[in-house]
């Protein structure tokens, strides 16, 4: 007997997408086009898949899952289904994230790289999650609003000089409160991690 996909989930052509809860998180490299004009193809290839990798290492250590790289930003995800804590196991990436990142910019100034400075962000909410594509090249992806906040939301932390910021839908003790910012036509609360300038 086939099995019944889960609540929420439609299959089109045999492909399973399913409306879930997840929580997103976005690295992305600061000054990657004057990077890009500075190095070769192949230089800049190694370069960026060196950060791939750094990015990849901090969502799969707090149990995410990896979506796709995109140019010079890294989507990573936690969905419910998968992981019930999904939004305080994608925090601790956050922390993580933030943590190691001094010792990452030495790391690469030590072994002659570029800096590969990054920022991070994560934000909150239903997605589609699934085999997303056309019926030719379908590849695992996930849509919806939580995504183009957090991808917005790198642009918020640029703008203020911060290297995170996060949207939660309620506040958690290890962050705090800071200004909000209007995204699609609504407010939208920020926060960072306590302890954190």
């Amino acid at each position: 007997m086939p099995r019944r996909p889960p609540r929420g989930s439609q299959i089109f052509g045999a492909v399973l997408l399913q409306e879930t809860v997840g929580t997103i998180v976005v690295f992305d490299l600061k000054g990657f086009t004057a990077l890009a004009a500075t190095l070769s193809p192949l230089d800049l290839g190694v370069v960026l898949g060196h950060y791939y990798g750094f990015a990849e290492k901090i969502i799969q250590e707090n149990d995410g899952r990896l979506v796709k790289f995109m140019g010079d930003a890294v989507l990573g995800v936690w969905l419910s289904h998968d992981v019930p804590s999904h939004k305080k196991l994608a925090l601790q990436a956050v922390a993580s994230a933030v943590a190691e990142r001094p010792r990452w910019l030495a790391d690469n100034q030590k072994g002659g790289m570029p800096p590969l400075d990054y920022t991070v962000a994560s934000a909150a909410g239903p997605v589609l999650a699934g085999q997303i594509g056309t019926p030719r090249n379908r590849t695992f992806d996930i849509l919806g609003s939580a995504v183009n906040t957090a991808v917005k939301l790198i642009g918020v932390a640029d703008a203020r000089g911060v290297d995170h910021v996060l949207a939660l839908a309620e506040p958690d003790p290890k962050c705090i409160e800071v200004e909000g910012v209007e995204i699609a036509g609504k407010m939208t609360r920020l926060y960072r991690l306590a302890g954190r300038p």
